[in-house]
């Protein structure tokens, strides 16, 4: 969008109802930057974490208990 704030973007007529879109603020998003490798060592560590809880889940559903 190259409009700024108190500029309206478009009247529209539908029915007997007219819309319109005014712009009250704008921010510009230019936000936090992420890299590609942010992302990857995010997922890794997301499947590591599903691993070791199905690794877990895994040695618990088999493990025997001995009381004495």
């Amino acid at each position: 969008l190259n409009k700024d704030a108190g500029e309206t973007l478009n009247i529209r007529e539908i029915g007997d109802n007219i819309n319109l879109i005014l712009i009250c603020d704008r921010k510009d998003d230019i936000g936090i930057q992420v890299s590609r490798e942010s992302i990857e060592e995010n997922i890794y560590s997301q499947k590591i974490g599903m691993m070791s809880r199905r690794y877990l889940r895994d040695l618990r559903r088999d493990a025997v208990i001995e009381y004495r």
